[in-house]
């Protein structure tokens, strides 16, 4: 007789072949009747190989009563009707099986009469107990020393003493001898003299347990006190060993699990001496554990390394610091929880504890691409309008790619905010990762307006090419001279842009700009400033003379000014329709932070936090603006400030000279002059045309006249064009469980992961990549000021990057010295003396 592995007790009995005394026998146990034909719950133990004459009657009922945990009067099966039998006697347990043999089907026999349990005969392995009542398959089988213990365990497992029972030692027709049972271990559930009665006319229900003899329930709100006491029931394993897990952080010692399988669970303290232990069983019928032996008296000192400390525990006693912050830093939530259990605790299983934490308050993640599609049609019901794009990977049926932008925000964007977009994109710290694209735009109070966004795979030029092609569609932008976009001069994006918008201006962060201007080896302050000030000259001759002037610290400036032409970075050489002359693109950046709690949650959770963003930001803004008191002016309050800061340095302008109403001549104290023409909104310096804003030299003129600057400034600034930006409505959606599903398209995927090998790469501040660099300690000193790297200038030839002792020209010189003096030696040498 063989144990079948319970997951393989789908498959047919097997092919038995002429033998005609073989057949496969299912024990039903622990289960319940209803409607009197249905047997509902329960385990399932099938026994394959089985020959006829293996079993008696009454040997079978002690077999089945060992695997129910019960003493066991009578036996069922079912007859072809589907009805109950019961098998009291040797004919009808012949008349079963010879059927089975004949029909090669399954013995089936169901336990429905469960009477008295096995008494409490200790708990735990550390004594030898008997019982007045069991199994044993022979006097043979006792003395081969075979233990039902072990034997249960490895029959629920699969394998063990079952796995191939010799037929040879066991007798048909012998009971169970007081002998044999001497020698036996038997499974001791420790649940007490509990009886289980039923009626018999009716199998419809199965009474529950008596509870007079049950012990204390743990509570699972008890994990920060996880109390333990003889005779508590824990719902499952897994709850028990996290309470002693807890209990030994709790009480600083270490404690090991020193027996840990489907049946019991026992564990001891390591500390010498110390006879702290606890022991658990498993509950036949319901399947909790109850501890039959606990010794809670700690004879060993404490621990400050507990190895019992698991990241499991921590999450659910800690969790909720980072489910309430999750941009809170590790290393301070480490500190607090070690502060708090006075035991040590690893980064590695802080790190550990924060996903588990986010896992748990986030549903199922690979399942959150499976609602994609119905998010998109939800969004497409609440919000009419908005473009909801979603792409697969038509082979694997996996999530590619999605763009998504909302009907109020677009409508937004195109009534009032100017023609200029910030692109750029992020890498999301969510269990699939990604990178977040995104367009920005300004608002006219100069503040980010986010546009439309979208979630890809990877960061190249193709990815980038399809976002902008959409979003040209989206925006219907269909002369694209007027429009400006602005990077970080990522090599894939400025392709794309080149493709999608062949005439737009295009414009490169100067951050990102001066990061290359350094790596080419013109590093150092002065050349910083330098290319600042070549980046803010509004006129072409101003940019020249600051050209000129990087050129004279290094003419080797010059090959790197040819290949970046001043129309990506220079306010000179800027188109004057955006009306907007940032020089970096801290729009993207600004929404890139305030987005970072978004870019750690799964797809859609994300998704939806992005939305929930957007409809918080419209719905602040719209309020400031109609019932804040510094909006009750023409213009908003940013512009306004920033009109009251320029008019402080008007007095630097000499009374200006006036041709006519609308034409005047500015002279600067400085010795610059410039003509301003109030009629077009210009003047010679250009930062009235590129911003829309009145400059000083405007403003000088504007206040000769007693104008009103307001009157002089873009209409793209007014609150009233503020407030028609704001105005449409982001609509809110329902619930996921209210969505209405799709069945049009397959649900998706999640994307492969492509994770690299080894550690991550830390992130290091800019200060500890020069102090690595430079090979020095950052100094704690207050009294000294930190050194600062700085450009080498040669002595000789007074060039930057290197120093006298490599200069070139200098051994140029000697060598040069050299080749005369040998030839003047040459030339005496070959004189002949007369």
């Amino acid at each position: 007789m063989r144990f079948r592995d319970p997951k393989q007790n789908g498959d047919p009995p097997p092919e038995y072949g002429s033998s005609g005394n073989m057949f496969t026998m299912c024990i039903h146990t622990g289960g319940s009747v209803h409607s009197g034909i249905d047997y509902v719950g329960g385990n399932i133990y099938k026994f394959d190989h089985v020959k006829r004459d293996l079993f008696s009657i009454d040997s079978l009922k002690k077999f089945a009563g060992y695997m129910d945990g019960n003493e066991i009067e009578v036996l069922y099966t079912k007859n072809d009707e589907g009805q109950f039998e019961q098998i009291n006697t040797e004919s009808e347990y012949e008349k079963c099986s010879g059927k089975a043999v004949s029909e090669g089907k399954e013995l089936e026999i169901y336990i429905l009469n469960q009477g008295k349990r096995d008494s409490d005969v200790g708990g735990g392995s550390d004594s030898d107990n008997s019982h007045d009542s069991g199994f044993v398959l022979g006097n043979e089988l006792a003395s081969a020393n075979c233990d039902f213990v072990d034997n249960k365990d490895n029959i629920e497992e699969g394998s063990g003493v079952s796995e191939d029972m010799d037929e040879d030692n066991i007798e048909k027709g012998t009971g169970v001898g007081e002998d044999s049972i001497k020698d036996v271990e038997v499974f001791d559930d420790g649940s007490g003299d509990d009886d289980v009665g039923e009626s018999d006319d009716d199998f419809d229900s199965v009474e529950d347990y008596d509870s007079e003899n049950e012990g204390p329930i743990y509570q699972h709100t008890a994990i920060h006190d996880p109390h333990l006491e003889l005779s508590m029931i824990f719902n499952n394993k897994m709850e028990l060993i996290d309470a002693v897990h807890l209990n030994a952080v709790l009480n600083k010692r270490v404690i090991k699990i020193t027996k840990n399988d489907r049946s019991r669970v026992y564990a001891r303290c390591q500390g010498h001496g110390c006879e702290w232990r606890v022991s658990a069983m498993i509950r036949p019928g319901d399947g909790t554990f109850k501890i039959t032996t606990y010794m809670p008296t700690h004879s060993c000192p404490e621990s400050y390394h507990v190895k019992s400390l698991k990241p499991r525990l921590l999450s659910r006693k800690y969790g909720y610091l980072f489910k309430s912050d999750p941009s809170r830093r590790v290393t301070e939530i480490k500190k607090h929880m070690s502060s708090k259990l006075g035991v040590h605790i690893t980064v590695h299983q802080a790190y550990r504890c924060r996903r588990l934490a986010l896992e748990d308050q986030y549903d199922n993640v690979d399942e959150q691409y499976m609602l994609l599609w119905d998010y998109a049609q939800e969004i497409r019901r609440t919000n009419p309008g908005s473009t909801v794009l979603i792409d697969s990977d038509e082979s694997s049926g996996r999530f590619d790619r999605m763009y998504m932008c909302l009907n109020a925000v677009k409508q937004g964007f195109l009534i009032g905010c100017r023609p200029l977009i910030g692109v750029d994109g992020c890498h999301l710290r969510g269990p699939h990762q990604g990178v977040l694209l995104s367009a920005v735009g300004v608002d006219p109070n100069n503040n980010i307006f986010p546009i439309a966004y979208a979630v890809v795979s990877k960061e190249d030029g193709d990815t980038w090419e399809w976002f902008l092609s959409v979003l040209k569609v989206d925006l219907k932008i269909e002369d694209d001279t007027c429009w400006t976009f602005i990077s970080d001069k990522q090599e894939g994006l400025v392709r794309a842009i080149q493709n999608v918008f062949p005439n737009t201006s295009h414009r490169f962060c100067v951050r990102r700009l001066h990061s290359d201007f350094r790596n080419a080896g013109f590093s150092g302050q002065t050349f910083k400033m330098a290319l600042y000030g070549a980046a803010k000259a509004t006129t072409v001759d101003e940019f020249n003379r600051k050209k000129n002037d990087m050129i004279m610290l290094n003419k080797l400036v010059v090959q790197w000014l040819n290949d970046t032409p001043p129309q990506h970075w220079s306010r000179s050489h800027f188109n004057c329709i955006p009306k907007c002359d940032i020089l970096m693109n801290n729009p993207c950046e600004s929404y890139k932070r305030s987005n970072l709690p978004g870019r750690e949650m799964p797809i859609l959770s994300m998704l939806e936090w992005l939305m929930e963003h957007l409809m918080k930001r419209f719905q602040e803004n719209r309020d400031r603006a109609h019932r804040g008191i510094k909006w009750k002016g023409v213009l908003c309050p940013r512009i306004q400030k920033q009109i009251h800061e320029s008019m402080k340095h008007i007095g630097g302008c000499i009374i200006p000279l006036k041709d006519n109403d609308e034409h005047y001549q500015v002279t600067c104290t400085d010795g610059s002059q410039y003509s301003v023409d109030l009629e077009k909104w210009t003047c010679g310096c250009r930062k009235w045309d590129l911003t829309g804003i009145p400059c000083i030299h405007a403003l000088r003129v504007i206040d000769c006249q007693g104008l009103n600057p307001e009157d002089f400034t873009h209409a793209c600034y007014r609150v009233s064009t503020y407030r028609m930006v704001y105005d449409p409505c982001i609509m809110p959606i329902n619930g996921r469980s209210e969505w209405a599903r799709t069945e049009l398209f397959m649900p998706l995927l999640p994307p492969e992961v492509d994770r690299s090998a080894g550690r991550p790469q830390k992130a290091i501040t800019a200060g500890e990549k020069q102090n690595k660099r430079l090979g020095d300690k950052p100094s704690n000193n207050p009294y000294r000021v930190k050194r600062n790297q700085v450009t080498l200038r040669c002595s000789n030839c007074h060039e930057y990057g290197h120093n006298k002792r490599k200069c070139e020209s200098l051994y140029l010189g000697e060598e040069e010295e050299i080749n005369e003096d040998v030839q003047t030696v040459n030339l005496l040498v070959i004189i002949p003396y007369f």
